[in-house]
């Protein structure tokens, strides 16, 4: 069993992304804002808050996604809006993929989800803008498979990996409208995970191994992540 301490954050080119993407759609609002009656925008009679992460659905569309599965990488988030300005948060995130390789008679699996329910408070500034910070725990699991058939033997290597986390969470949204909102956020996220490598040969079974690890990360998220939100 061994024990290890790993950081992740954001690449120039996702900084890049969301920026360029956030500055499009805020002088956007700006203009059908403009229109808009002056009034609370962040009205208490709503009470739900359903959101898409713009940021992960423009990665894929430009081959610009990311590599194994993100702690903040939650492409779909609800919020359950409370009184005195606090709120329930629920978020869901995953991949599922599968390759096979004809020329190495190889096969290759993946899937993982991961999912988060927290709790923030609330601060509203001027009329459209609102400030947000909270606590998040985190679920994840993912596993993968690989198999390999040689000439002098059928192997395969499978990866299993669960865990938990938690971290502080903070963000900022800009209502177009009183339901129509744009968000971002970022987090600082550690994990606990626990790990299992196996690897089996068919016909020379002494090569055959099991290990057993366990992996403290800290996944540090500054506010990359755009979000479009409905509020109802």
């Amino acid at each position: 069993m061994t024990g290890f301490m790993k950081f992740s954050c954001l690449t120039g080119r996702q900084i890049m992304t969301t920026c360029c993407l956030f500055v499009m759609l805020l002088l956007t609002s700006q203009a059908m804002a403009q229109d808009a009656p002056e009034e609370n925008f962040f009205a208490n009679d709503m009470k739900h808050e359903f959101g898409v992460n713009m940021t992960t659905i423009l990665s894929t569309v430009l081959g610009n996604e990311l590599n194994g599965l993100d702690p903040g990488r939650f492409p779909i988030s609800y919020k359950r809006l409370l009184k005195n300005n606090k709120a329930l948060r629920l978020g869901i995130g995953g991949n599922v993929s599968f390759r096979n390789t004809d020329n190495f008679n190889a096969e290759n699996r993946q899937n993982a989800v991961i999912a988060r329910v927290g709790f923030e408070k609330r601060w509203l500034f001027e009329k459209r803008w609102m400030v947000y910070a909270g606590l998040d725990f985190m679920f994840d699991y993912a596993s993968e498979r690989n198999t390999v058939n040689t000439p002098t033997d059928f192997v395969i290597l499978s990866i299993n990996r669960k865990g938990v986390g938690i971290g502080p969470v903070y963000g900022m949204q800009f209502a177009i409208t009183p339901r129509l909102v744009l968000g971002t956020e970022g987090s600082l996220y550690a994990f606990y995970h626990n790990e299992k490598q196996k690897s089996e040969f068919a016909f020379t079974p002494g090569f055959s191994d099991e290990t057993t690890s366990d992996i403290f990360a800290a996944a540090l998220s500054v506010p990359k992540w755009l979000y479009f939100v409905v509020r109802f």
